[in-house]
């Protein structure tokens, strides 16, 4: 779990280049008036989607997990508390991840968790049990936009990348 803001996008340079470049060009995307709807980046490997949501109470909310996607989650109204843990689920109540990409399970060890507000966005590891949509007071209407990021298209987006730099006034190149 990574809990950033998009106004601070620049001091998290820590995060894999092609994560990073994927929240910017999603956080450029939003800067205009988006509708909801889900929008492509890189086909199936990268999208988002934003919607408009309620917060609920921690009992009412599912905890999940996703084996083919990392999640981002940007709170672009309201506020929003996720529940999330370091470790596995110790069993799956529901499995849907052929079908969905997700799995449900209330069987959370050691869950702990952070708020959310406006601007706010949480990056969840595929397999990362998490849950949405917890009301940090009261239950109330969110917005919300969602980036899926196939850790598989990371992995190989990362691989891929190219370092350059001058020393001495010669360019060097090397490609990973």
């Amino acid at each position: 779990m990574f809990k950033g803001n998009l106004s601070n996008l620049e001091a998290y340079q820590g995060l894999p280049v092609k994560m990073f470049e994927v929240i910017e060009q999603v956080k450029q995307r939003l800067s205009t008036s988006v509708e909801n709807g889900r929008y492509q980046l890189e086909g199936d490997d990268v999208f988002f989607f934003v919607v408009d949501d309620n917060s609920k109470l921690v009992t009412e909310c599912k905890s999940e997990i996703h084996r083919k996607y990392i999640d981002v989650q940007i709170v672009l109204s309201g506020e929003e508390r996720f529940g999330y843990s370091l470790q596995p689920f110790q069993s799956i109540a529901e499995d849907l991840l052929e079908a969905r990409d997700v799995a449900f399970s209330e069987d959370v060890v050691n869950e702990q968790f952070t708020e959310l507000q406006v601007n706010d966005f949480i990056i969840f590891n595929a397999e990362q049990p998490h849950r949405p949509l917890v009301a940090v007071n009261e239950p109330m209407a969110i917005r919300k936009a969602v980036i899926k990021i196939s850790h598989q298209w990371l992995a190989e987006q990362s691989m891929q990348s190219t370092l350059t730099w001058n020393d001495s006034n010669i360019q060097h190149q090397i490609s990973l």
